[in-house]
C-alpha cells in the first residue's frame, strides 16, 4: 500500500526521493496523528505539533541526511509516538549493532533468548505485564541467575520488551534478550537448559505459566542489533534483521493476520474499519507508559564505550551540528497543521532547497 500525501503538490517537489522513503515519512506522521487523537491527554498530543518558540525551525542533519523540526514540543515516548520512537529506536539499533560487532571482534559469543508466558483471552494486561517484568528481573538477579552469570562468563545483557494483541488470546507481553558471553568454551546446551530452568522458577514465583516452546535460545553473529531495536520501524521498510527485532518491535506488523503490534493497531485504525482497536491501544498506552523498552545491564554500555542514555536524552540529543534550512512563523505553522502537511514539508526540505519549502507554503496558503 502506498501512503498518499495530504495534498497533491508534494510529489512535484519530491520526485528525486524513493517512493518507500516518502511512504515511511507520511506513514510515521499519519500514525502519530492517530495516537494524538486517541490519547489527547498524553504528551504525544503535543509532540511535533505545539511550538514553544517564536518560530518553528526546519533543521537538516548532514550525518543522516534527514531534516527535522526544532522549536516544537516532543514527547520522547517510544511507546506512544511513531515519530519519537523512530529516532530513539534507530539510535538503539546503532548502539546494539556496535556492541555485537565488538563482541565478534573479541571472538566472544552473543546469544538471543526470547522469553514468553502463557496468556489467555481474559487475562489482564496490567497483571500480565507486572508479573512478567518481575519474573524477568529475577532471571538475572536471583541466586540461580548470578550463578549462571559466574559459571558461563556472562559479560552483560540487553533486554527489549514488547507486546502483541489478538482477538482470541488478547495480550502477549514478551522479551528478547541478548546475552554476551566471554567464555569461548561455553557449553551451549547447558547454558540454554539452566536459563530455561531459571525462567521457569521465576515465572512460577510470580504466578505465571510458561511452556518450553515459548522459550527460544539461539546464537547470533550479525543482525541481532536490529532485532533488539525494531521498535519504531515501519512495517513497509526492509530488510528486517535480528537487531530490528529486538529494538524496533511494536511498529512491525504481526505475521499473523489476527494479531497486532501496537503501532500495527494504529495503522489498522488509520486505514479504517478497526475502531474496536482504539480501547486496546489506550489500554496498552496506559500500562506500558514509563517502562523501559530497551534496557542494558549495568556497566555494559560503558564497557562498550557507549553512553547509557534514556529515551528522553536520545530524543533530545543532537549528535552533530544541525544546519538551519529556514524558519516558519507560528501563523504559517497553523496552515501546516490545518492541511496535515508536517510530513510533506519535511520531505520537501530533504531536497535542501529552502525556496521549494517557501513555494510549498505558498501553495497551502501559508505565504508570509
Amino acid at each position: 500500500m502506498t501512503i498518499t500525501s495530504a495534498i497533491n503538490p508534494l510529489f512535484t517537489y519530491t520526485e528525486s526521493l524513493q517512493s518507500s522513503e516518502v511512504d515511511q515519512t507520511l506513514l510515521r506522521y499519519a500514525l502519530q496523528a492517530e495516537a494524538r487523537a486517541i490519547l489527547p491527554h498524553e504528551q504525544v498530543a503535543k509532540c511535533h505539533w505545539v511550538p514553544y518558540s517564536a518560530t518553528v525551525e526546519v533543521l537538516f542533519d548532514p550525518e543522516h541526511q534527514k531534516p527535522h523540526y526544532g522549536g516544537v514540543c516532543t514527547c520522547h515516548s517510544v511507546w506512544h509516538c511513531t515519530v519519537c520512537s523512530a529516532k530513539i529506536s534507530e539510535r538503539r539499533r546503532e548502539d546494539t549493532t556496535w556492541a555485537i560487532e565488538r563482541m565478534n571482534e573479541l571472538d566472544y559469543r552473543v546469544y538471543m533468548v526470547t522469553c514468553t508466558i502463557k496468556h489467555g483471552r481474559y487475562d489482564s494486561l496490567e497483571q500480565l505485564l507486572t508479573g512478567f517484568l518481575d519474573a524477568h528481573r529475577g532471571l538475572s538477579g536471583n541466586t540461580a541467575g548470578r550463578r549462571i552469570k559466574r559459571d558461563f562468563g556472562i559479560i552483560g545483557t540487553i533486554r527489549a520488551l514488547e507486546t502483541t494483541w489478538g482477538q482470541g488470546t488478547s495480550w502477549h507481553p514478551h522479551a528478547h534478550q541478548l546475552v554476551f558471553v566471554g567464555n569461548q568454551e561455553v557449553d551451549e546446551d547447558e547454558l540454554e537448559e539452566r536459563l530455561w530452568k531459571a525462567w521457569q522458577t521465576e515465572a512460577k514465583r510470580v504466578g505465571l505459566t510458561v511452556h518450553r516452546k515459548g522459550f527460544d535460545f539461539n546464537r547470533t553473529r550479525g543482525a541481532a542489533g536490529d532485532y533488539v531495536a525494531k521498535w519504531g520501524r515501519e512495517p513497509i521498510r526492509t530488510p528486517w534483521g535480528v537487531e530490528h527485532e529486538v529494538t524496533k518491535a511494536h511498529i512491525k506488523q504481526s505475521r499473523q493476520s489476527d494479531r497486532y503490534t501496537p503501532f500495527g493497531m494504529l495503522r489498522a485504525i488509520h486505514e479504517g474499519g478497526h475502531d474496536e482497536l482504539i480501547p486496546r491501544f489506550r489500554e496498552y498506552a496506559m500500562y506500558f507508559k514509563g517502562k523501559s523498552q530497551v534496557r542494558w545491564s549495568k556497566g555494559l554500555a560503558a564497557m562498550m564505550g557507549l553512553k547509557d542514555l534514556t529515551d528522553e536524552e536520545i530524543a533530545s540529543e543532537s549528535r552533530v551540528e544541525a544546519i538551519l534550512l529556514g524558519r516558519i512563523t507560528r501563523e504559517q505553522w497553523k496552515y501546516v497543521l490545518a492541511n496535515d502537511t508536517r510530513a510533506d514539508l519535511l520531505l520537501i526540505a530533504k531536497q535542501g532547497d529552502w525556496s521549494l519549502v517557501v513555494d510549498f507554503l505558498r501553495e497551502i496558503g501559508a505565504a508570509e
